[in-house]
């Protein structure tokens, strides 16, 4: 698989072109909205918490408040592994390995119209032909130009391990993958007829979710991933189950998973943006277990 699908895979949903060097800044004071929140209790020291986007759009960059934090932690807790190695267990995940096919779940017309879809990519035929639904409801969603640059994402973990940041993924090896492999057959078969149905919107759909992110809009950004099921009632019940499984059994884990390393203090979080966002997701999660968490424009 080419450069997209590894890059596909490794960032698991739905981080952005930037600088490679960031410079240290004095962080500004708490506001409103906001995508970087610093995490207090009496008895540690702060920690980082910043919800990145998976896209190499090159309008979003490091900022200097994400730089300052980055730079005051001793360790960063990323969403997933960012090495060839980890990269190449993922992308062995989204293949069949007991004999089933794609072919299996979508007729010769739906197998072609996935085919074109995943353009640029080229797919080995018999790659092609093993990919897991998932896999190719994955690979529909993200950029069509992605694997372009280094995603915000990799960006930081680079920098981390520059300045000899510990790097302590949330996800190591299969993990990433098992949210996914947990959505019923019957639901990944729905998802990707959802995804090349709405293949002429997906620039469209990239750029909201964008300017969604770049104003800090936790709301927004739910309301965006949700907004098929209130469309489009027949999905609904899918999209509930990918919602359950993608966010809220994920972000459960890496919430458990951080108590940990937020003992210490000094850790930075990246992750998706939208595992921050509500009951389930880590900024509740992290409240509940008794940390101030706070806004950092």
């Amino acid at each position: 698989m080419r450069n997209r699908a590894a890059i596909g895979v490794a960032l698991l949903i739905a981080g952005l072109a930037a600088p490679t060097g960031v410079n240290a800044a004095p962080l500004p004071e708490p506001c409103a909205k906001s995508l970087l929140y610093r995490i207090d209790r009496t008895d540690t020291t702060p920690s980082w918490l910043f919800g990145t986007m998976h896209s190499p759009d090159p309008r979003v960059a490091v900022s200097p408040a994400v730089a300052a934090a980055l730079y005051a932690s001793r360790q960063i807790a990323p969403e997933i592994e960012f090495d060839a190695a980890a990269v190449a267990v993922l992308a062995a995940a989204m293949v069949f390995a007991d004999g089933r096919r794609l072919s299996d779940y979508f007729d010769q017309a739906t197998l072609a119209r996935i085919q074109a879809g995943l353009a640029p990519i080229v797919f080995p035929p018999e790659v092609f032909v093993r990919l897991k639904p998932w896999a190719v409801m994955l690979l529909l969603s993200v950029p069509a130009d992605m694997g372009r640059a280094p995603v915000l994402d990799q960006i930081l973990v680079e920098e981390a391990r520059r300045r000899g940041l510990t790097v302590a993924p949330l996800e190591p090896g299969l993990a990433a993958t098992a949210a996914f492999e947990a959505i019923p057959i019957e639901t990944q078969i729905v998802a990707v007829e959802q995804a090349l149905a709405h293949l002429p919107q997906r620039a469209a759909l990239m750029e909201r979710t964008l300017q969604a992110w770049l104003a800090g809009d936790l709301d927004r950004l739910y309301d965006i991933v949700t907004e098929p099921g209130r469309s489009d009632p027949k999905i609904a019940r899918h999209l509930d189950i990918v919602i359950y499984q993608l966010h809220d059994v994920r972000s459960l884990a890496m919430a458990d998973r951080l108590r940990e390393p937020l003992r210490g203090g000094r850790v930075f979080v990246a992750v998706g943006a939208i595992h921050l966002h509500g009951p389930n997701g880590l900024l509740a999660q992290i409240r509940a277990q008794g940390y101030k968490v706070q806004p950092v424009c």
